[in-house]
């Protein structure tokens, strides 16, 4: 029996400035998917390190890599289908975009309609109640904003009302990440941290920064990972809570930052503004131990796989090297290049469980109209 329940992103970036607005970025979706076929190149053994005052990034080498064919068995794509994320190894959870349509993919999809208990009507992903599903790593509950209303809510997997938060403004609702799968942190009145759980436990922290607005907040521990912006200036700090400080976490332009399942190293997006190159790297908890893994014009929609020993990214060029999907293993300093589309993300990219399958809610415009479409990729 198939338990249906919500499955957020951000595409590109979300950014604030008093209060955020989420951009969505329009990608031209190119025709025709292309698997790539060949052999592995051989993978280089050296890495470039380069010195920064008295700090060294270690760059792994761009050409380890191999091509589609060696990792993907398949591509399944549902079309006028809105998928939000995975309620099982082989079952996504999505909504047809046509109000009057069912869903017949041999029970791969569930519909978000026969969720039970839920208190607002739905009836086409046009006018969903619901904005910024997320569910809980553990599966066990779910996390939804009424931004009309700015309020957020956890249910359990029947659709049932545990925790209502309320006080960030929506778009902060809307940053929430969940942390010790009970509870989610977000950003408060662009200065603090909010957290609620499962159990109705509230935490607010004001007064943290001044000028600089919060526009991420990841919670591990005793600790608060946080990202913030004033002007074009954007930096990733760390606020330690039973001590009541802050510091800089990681030196550099930050535009965003992911805490990897196991909670032992993140992703952290720098950009360079005059060069106008994003690089992705890895750093440990304290910001050391830097490894540069990723780099180019526009990466976005990246996510780790559940293990975290892998992460996949889209990297948009916009012409001038290779583009598209990519998935990285940062043991085995391995890059595949899944497809040469960069499709037109409509969240981030979301794994299975057993990290062998990846979601991608993305769309094209058809006669005037905008399509959502959401495709579906088994690994070998």
């Amino acid at each position: 029996m198939n338990l249906c329940f919500f499955g957020k992103v951000e595409l590109k970036k979300v950014i604030w400035y008093m209060k955020k607005i989420k951009l969505s970025i329009y990608l031209l979706l190119i025709s025709t998917l292309i698997l790539y076929s060949g052999c592995a190149k051989e993978a280089e053994t050296d890495r470039r390190t380069i010195q920064k005052g008295e700090k060294k990034i270690t760059v792994i080498p761009d050409t380890n890599y191999t091509v589609g064919e060696d990792v993907v068995e398949n591509i399944k794509v549902h079309e006028n289908l809105k998928g939000y994320g995975w309620i099982g190894e082989g079952s996504i959870l999505g909504i047809p975009a046509d109000e009057n349509g069912q869903i017949e993919t041999e029970g791969e999809v569930c519909d978000i309609r026969n969720i039970p208990n839920l208190e607002e009507k739905i009836i086409s992903a046009e006018n969903l109640p619901y904005q910024h599903i997320n569910i809980s790593p553990d599966k066990k509950h779910i996390f939804y904003v009424n931004e009309a209303r700015q309020k957020g809510y956890i249910l359990d997997l029947e659709g049932n009302i545990k925790a209502e938060a309320k006080g960030p403004y929506a778009g902060e609702l809307g940053e929430a990440v969940w942390f010790d799968n009970e509870g989610l942190v977000m950003p408060y009145k662009d200065s603090g941290f909010y957290s609620i759980t499962a159990g109705g436990k509230e935490m607010k922290i004001e007064g943290v920064e001044d000028e600089e607005h919060i526009s991420k907040a990841v919670k591990l521990g005793s600790s608060i990972y946080y990202s913030t912006q004033i002007g074009l200036d954007r930096k990733m700090k760390v606020y330690d809570m039973s001590a009541g400080e802050k510091k800089l976490f990681i030196e550099g332009r930050v535009t965003n930052f992911y805490l990897s399942p196991p909670n032992d190293r993140f992703i952290v997006e720098t950009h360079n503004i005059n060069q106008d190159k994003t690089m992705l790297l890895i750093a440990d908890l304290e910001g050391k131990n830097k490894d540069t893994v990723a780099e180019g014009r526009m990466i976005y929609g990246t996510s780790w796989s559940p293990d975290g020993l892998k992460f996949a990214y889209v990297l948009n060029s916009r012409g001038e090297e290779d583009e598209g999907l990519f998935i990285i293993d940062i043991e085995k300093r391995k890059r595949s290049h899944i497809s040469a589309v960069y499709l037109d993300l409509g969240s981030d990219i979301k794994w299975n469980p057993s990290g062998d399958k990846m979601m991608i809610s993305s769309g094209e415009v058809q006669d005037g109209k905008w399509i959502d479409n959401t495709h579906v990729i088994t690994l070998k």
